[in-house]
C-alpha cells in the first residue's frame, strides 16, 4: 500500500504535552498495523540505478519512509512511483521491490515488524 505525502493530513499541536511552541506532525499510520515485535529499524541509501529485488514478507511486514530521491516500487505486483515524503507499506504475505530511477541516492528509513 502506497501512502503519498500529499494525501496525509497535517496535525498541528500548540504546547504539546505541556511544552512550548508548535509541533507539526504527519500521521501516515496510527494504530492501523499491529506490531508485537520490532525486528529491525534501518536508514538505507540506494545508489542511482540500484535495485532491491522482489521478495515476499511471510511472517512480518515492512515499511519504507522515503526521505530523499525518487524511484519505482513494485507493490504487490503493481508498479508505483515513489518520492520523498511517501510511505510504502508491505503487509504480511505481500511482496515488494524497489528501483532507484533518479540521479541522486534514494534515502529512506525501513522497519520490519512481526
Amino acid at each position: 500500500m502506497l501512502i503519498k505525502k500529499i494525501d496525509v493530513g497535517k496535525v498541528s499541536i500548540e504546547n504539546p504535552k505541556g511544552g512550548k511552541g508548535f509541533l507539526h506532525r504527519l500521521d501516515y499510520i496510527k494504530d492501523a498495523i499491529p506490531c508485537s515485535k520490532l525486528a529491525s529499524f534501518s536508514y538505507v541509501e540506494l545508489e542511482p540505478g540500484a535495485t532491491i529485488g522482489d521478495h515476499q514478507h511471510l511472517d512480518n511486514f515492512e515499511v519504507y519512509y522515503f526521505i530523499e530521491g525518487e524511484g519505482k516500487a513494485l507493490d504487490n505486483d503493481e508498479d508505483v512511483l515513489i518520492k520523498a515524503g511517501d510511505m510504502l507499506i508491505t503487509e504480511r504475505g505481500g511482496n515488494h521491490a524497489l528501483t532507484n530511477t533518479g540521479h541522486v541516492t534514494l534515502k529512506f528509513v525501513a522497519f520490519i515488524c512481526s
